[in-house]
């Protein structure tokens, strides 16, 4: 009787609802109904376990952001757990200014907001000066803000140390997943560049370099503390896993930050004796310079492009190595389009600064290089019309978005962040946390390092940025696990 009495006080509601239902079943048929039914549940679902555990969360980003190269060769495109992985960051992020300002009444923390602020608004000002379309600037936005939203979730979350301990670990376990998904392909496909990368990629062939490099920054750190041959035999691991990407730039970079982490390990643990070795310290440096020369000398044998021989196993030669190196970061095409990334950086620094000083400050238009499955765009294409055919590091991308000004801010960011986590390493004296937190000066210093001078695997792929962002809100809230306040 009761519902009998519903209906007859709603039915006008009902009969529209009716009514629009099957106008839109008839419009977009049953599949598109159903389809949209799947969504609205897998986001509820989504929700549901992102508003429940911490620790779910954010293995489920991390996972995503590891495994994109599995899910593309399943047959589900890219585009796919990205969302997935995006709309998680979203969620844990309204998730956690809920907690933070209207359960707790606590005033919302963030870490590098200003450069970040200030290089949205050249973001704009470069839109609006360039008329460019609206719809590429969205995308642009979330190559560049996305994870620092995730940075911001996780500084205002209440995460437990025993949480961040497992997230750790299980950050462990998927690099470590790396070797065995390299040799995989080894074994099948051989020695090649792309086709492959680990579990994490297929295509993006700079993550040969920067993801060992993310994880030797790492294990050198904790076997500056901790003096255990397993991280050595890791270092190894991973060398062998870019060479196998038949990548060259790893022999080049891995001495810089292998000094790097070197110095802020000394000028920390050792204070004013700085410029004094000692035995231990001594064995240190030359087994750095082991590693480094056995990486160069490995590049050599294994890259016909750097033995004079032009084939695996060719001879050493370093003079030889210096001079192909030299050729490949200033080459152009017959048509004087850029091929080496010297000559590309140099080439975009020109086209702006042709065009009058408002374009080299803002850039020709924040998200002209951006792409999307949702867009019809061709970013080779774009770059050919720039006379550039190779060459593309993260620099290159950004100033010829958004200009000097741009560039700047996004530098100045990530200063601000190592500035910060030096602090706390410096407060930190957790034997656990410590070496992470040098670890991840390490890693700053080499998304720094990638961008200026390599690629944009580091910065603006997601795949080693979630990774990264999570490792600064844990570094940053290991202060907090100890008595000392800063």
């Amino acid at each position: 009787m009761e519902a009998m009495l519903t209906f007859r006080q709603n039915w006008r509601l009902i009969i529209s609802l009716t009514f629009l239902s099957a106008l839109f079943i008839w419009k977009f048929g049953v599949g598109t109904l159903f389809t949209l039914a799947f969504l609205c549940m897998a986001f509820l679902f989504l929700m549901s376990i992102i508003f429940r555990s911490n620790k779910t969360a954010l293995v489920i980003i991390l996972t995503l952001a590891f495994t994109r190269g599995i899910i593309l060769l399943a047959g589900i495109p890219t585009i796919v757990p990205r969302s997935i992985m995006e709309i998680s960051i979203l969620l844990l992020l309204v998730k956690s200014l809920y907690l933070q300002s209207i359960v707790v009444k606590r005033s919302v923390k963030v870490i590098g907001f200003s450069p970040l602020l200030a290089l949205f608004i050249v973001s704009l000002f470069s839109l609006y000066v360039n008329k460019k379309p609206f719809f590429p600037y969205l995308f642009f936005l979330r190559d560049i803000f996305i994870y620092y939203l995730f940075f911001v979730a996780l500084l205002n979350l209440d995460l437990a140390e025993r949480t961040l301990k497992f997230i750790n670990k299980y950050i462990v376990f998927l690099f470590l997943l790396q070797i065995p998904a390299a040799i995989t392909k080894f074994i099948i496909i051989g020695m090649e560049e792309g086709r492959g990368i680990g579990t994490v990629s297929v295509y993006a062939g700079p993550l040969s370099v920067t993801l060992p490099l993310f994880a030797i920054a790492f294990l050198l750190s904790l076997y500056f503390f901790r003096k255990r041959n397993i991280y050595l035999l890791a270092i190894l691991a991973f060398i062998a896993f870019s060479l196998m990407g038949q990548k060259r730039a790893l022999a080049f970079y891995l001495p810089l930050l292998s000094l790097f982490l070197y110095h802020a390990y000394r000028k920390m643990v050792y204070h004013k004796s700085v410029l004094i070795l000692n035995l231990r310290q001594i064995k240190i440096v030359v087994l750095i310079g082991l590693i480094f020369l056995l990486a160069l000398y490995s590049t050599a044998k294994t890259q016909n492009f750097l033995n004079p021989e032009e084939r695996i196993g060719g001879s050493f030669n370093i003079r030889f190595m210096s001079k192909k190196v030299s050729q490949y970061m200033t080459e152009k095409t017959n048509e004087g389009r850029t091929l080496g990334r010297l000559a590309t950086t140099v080439h975009s620094y020109n086209i702006l600064r042709k065009e009058g000083p408002v374009t080299s400050m803002l850039g020709l238009g924040a998200g002209i290089l951006t792409a999307s499955s949702l867009m019809d765009t061709d970013l080779s294409a774009t770059y050919l019309r720039l006379g550039i055919m190779g060459g593309k590091t993260g620099l290159v991308w950004l100033l010829l978005q958004v200009g000097i000004l741009g560039v700047f801010f996004l530098l100045l960011f990530y200063f601000q962040l190592y500035r910060r986590a030096y602090i706390v390493y410096k407060h930190v004296s957790d034997p656990y946390w410590k070496p992470i937190i040098l670890g991840f000066l390490g890693v700053t210093f080499v998304f720094v390092l990638d961008f200026l001078t390599y690629s944009v695997s580091s910065m603006f792929l997601g795949i080693l940025t979630p990774v990264y962002f999570y490792l600064a809100a844990a570094c940053f809230k290991s202060i907090h696990f100890e008595k000392t306040v800063l």
